[in-house]
């Protein structure tokens, strides 16, 4: 049977599939074995909520949950968790984005790739999600970084400036809108007190140097877009970053968000 499932709030689901009506000649006291079966799971509460309520039906089974594909993320809730302790797994997937019929579902935290070299050399990719989209991590050093930002339609970044590095964009795709302002903006605290902007279109293959201590917002339009950034000078997410606007809400918060 498929199990549904009503999500009213983060902290509120339940299974509201009626009970499976098993064959009458098999005595419910013996011991019997039910397998719930899960194609992907990145956190695993689905399956776990699936898997309590057939012990609240059943609870002379043996209930077990399986899952063909899973995250990082789940992997380390089985070891640590013990509502967990009764899921079984096949396969880890580094995969950040996976399509289904339904459409695309995205891990909620941060996903760890590893890339294998001619010399079987590891290179590591952290994906990071942001409320605009994702940053692919390709490379990070002390004075130098490579990043691959993908926003999703009708996003943008904050309208913000770095301190402490310089940023080299390349456009990955068709029509990418870039504001820019050389105003220092001292005492400015309203993004429509900036007289001095700038709005750009960069079209694929396109390049542009943001100083350090200029002013700029990158925005998708109705597509999902990816800007290749490379970084130099101290990439410190914490205290690097200095925000004017931003749509969801993080002009107070550090470049960690």
């Amino acid at each position: 049977m498929t199990i549904k499932e009503e999500r009213t709030r983060e902290d509120d689901r339940k299974v509201t599939s009626e009970k499976p009506n098993f064959s009458s000649s098999i005595n419910i006291k013996e011991r019997k074995n039910i397998l719930i079966l899960d194609a992907v799971s990145f956190s695993g509460n689905t399956l776990r909520i699936a898997i309590l309520k057939y012990k609240e039906w059943f609870p002379y089974y043996n209930i077990r949950g399986g899952i063909m594909m899973v995250d990082d993320q789940l992997i380390e809730n089985i070891k640590n968790d013990n509502d967990f302790k009764d899921i079984i797994h096949e396969k880890t997937t580094t995969r950040y984005e996976i399509l289904f019929p339904w459409g695309i579902t995205q891990v909620t935290g941060e996903s760890k790739r590893i890339v294998k070299g001619l010399d079987s050399t590891n290179y590591p990719i952290t994906i990071q999600r942001r409320p605009w989209g994702t940053v692919a991590i390709l490379a990070e050093q002390e004075n130098f970084s490579v990043r691959i930002l993908t926003i999703e339609a009708n996003e943008q970044i904050s309208f913000q400036r770095h301190l402490l590095r310089d940023e080299f964009f390349i456009s990955l795709d068709e029509n990418i809108g870039l504001e820019i302002c050389t105003e220092l903006l001292e005492g400015v605290t309203d993004i429509n007190d900036v007289k001095e902007k700038k709005s750009l279109i960069l079209e694929k293959g396109d390049y542009v140097l943001i100083p350090k201590s200029i002013w700029h917002r990158v925005k998708a339009s109705k597509d999902k877009v990816r800007l290749l950034e490379i970084s130099y000078g101290i990439y410190d997410q914490k205290y690097d970053i200095t925000r004017l606007d931003d749509v969801y809400s993080r002009t107070k918060l550090d470049g960690l968000k």
